[in-house]
């Protein structure tokens, strides 16, 4: 075993720096969902440096393609899962360093482990995912680093809950357009939908089988593509490999570069570590880094929080007000919140029931004044809403 002296010396070039303090990252805890391109490259950093725990969540597998981008595996690596393999790596770079890597959906990890990070780091490749993520660190009050890549393209977000922007704040200007659509979505549909909207795209599907995929939520092309592992899960062999077949077909891979990838990745590592010093290393960032590779331009975007944001701005205490029909279907107040809220799965609970599509707010023994919950698979947690009832037509 090394000496604390012997330990230390490890990081002596880093301990020259003014305003360093090794032993806030030697006891600093941090969070990286997603260990692809991006995360490799965030949980190298953040382990050289010496990050005390780092836990690595990740639900894939190494594959070729992987290698050109993601340095923390080889060829020995193909078909093994992420997360363990990043793990070993890691714990190869820097014994020092406590590193856990887990094989699940990031959804899955208990709430009170990210209470108990210091730190998030968001590289996951979804817009769903990193919304729930988003969610799930300003319920439990830590600090987010969402970061991103597209081609040439790449951005760093740090969200400190309750005090910057968090990326609801601003998500009809972020989130890109194509998304939002799908997002908004609710799904009056039938499975012809879906196997008219397949075909349009070259891909033939039996009605059959759309009808069995309606069967598990799976009413659109996004559905298809973004459907979390839970849902998959839930499925016999057969139609689960279906899907990971149609998914193959819809989705091309998203182009990248490992230049683009470091760089962006550097960035969101310092402001891990600018946040585990808690203002000796100056403010952490307050809004949004945007790097143009094909340029060379990083510029800064500056976002105010949204105190009206059903995030961030969220509180239990002030819900937020909708103003409902007494006639208005369960089926109609749930397509007016998904386009509100950009949730495309929506549910309704009122006391401890789920309420049925078909009643009507009265039916449904709804009241002026009471709570609605609105659960969604891009919220950690549900969002209430107060009642305020009004003439039809108003």
């Amino acid at each position: 075993m090394l000496g604390e002296v012997d330990a230390l010396s490890r990081y002596d070039r880093q301990l020259r720096l003014e305003g360093w303090d090794q032993n806030k990252l030697l006891s600093g805890r941090v969070i990286v969902a997603g260990v692809g391109a991006l995360g490799c490259e965030v949980a190298k950093n953040l382990a050289l440096m010496g990050v005390g725990e780092l836990l690595l969540i990740d639900n894939d597998y190494v594959e070729l393609s992987n290698l050109s981008r993601q340095m923390l595996y080889t060829d020995q690596d193909i078909g093994r899962p992420k997360a363990s393999t990043a793990e070993k790596k890691i714990s190869l770079m820097n014994p020092l360093v406590k590193a856990k890597g887990l094989h699940t959906d990031v959804r899955k990890i208990p709430e009170e482990t990210f209470a108990e990070a210091d730190v998030i780091v968001s590289a996951v490749d979804n817009w769903p995912t990193r919304r729930w993520m988003n969610s799930m660190a300003v319920h439990v009050g830590t600090p987010l680093v969402d970061v991103a890549t597209d081609g040439y393209y790449g951005n760093v977000q740090t969200v400190i809950p309750g005090v910057t922007s968090c990326l609801e704040c601003h998500a009809e200007a972020l989130i890109p357009s194509d998304i939002q659509a799908s997002e908004c979505s609710l799904r009056r549909r039938t499975p012809n939908d879906l196997v008219k909207d397949l075909s349009e795209r070259g891909i033939s599907i039996n009605l059959s089988d759309a009808e069995t995929l309606f069967q598990h939520n799976i009413k659109t092309v996004y559905d298809i593509k973004f459907a979390p592992q839970t849902v998959l899960d839930q499925m016999d062999k057969s139609l689960r490999e279906q899907v990971i077949q149609l998914r193959s077909l819809l989705n091309p891979k998203m182009p990248a570069l490992q230049s683009i990838s470091a760089t962006v990745s550097g960035l969101a590592s310092f402001e891990v570590v600018r946040l585990l010093h808690k203002g000796s290393l100056g403010r952490s960032l307050n809004g949004m880094m945007v790097f143009d590779g094909l340029r060379g331009r990083l510029s800064r975007i500056k976002l105010e929080r949204n105190v009206n944001c059903h995030v961030c701005g969220y509180s239990e205490d002030k819900p937020v007000q909708i103003n409902v029909a007494p006639n208005e279907t369960i089926a109609d107040l749930r397509e007016r919140i998904s386009n509100l809220l950009m949730f495309p799965d929506t549910r309704l609970q009122h006391g401890a029931k789920l309420l049925d599509d078909t009643a009507d707010i009265t039916s449904a023994g709804i009241c002026d004044g009471d709570i609605l919950y609105i659960h969604s698979s891009r919220r950690a947690i549900p969002v209430a809403v107060k009642v305020k009832l009004i003439e039809a037509g108003d």
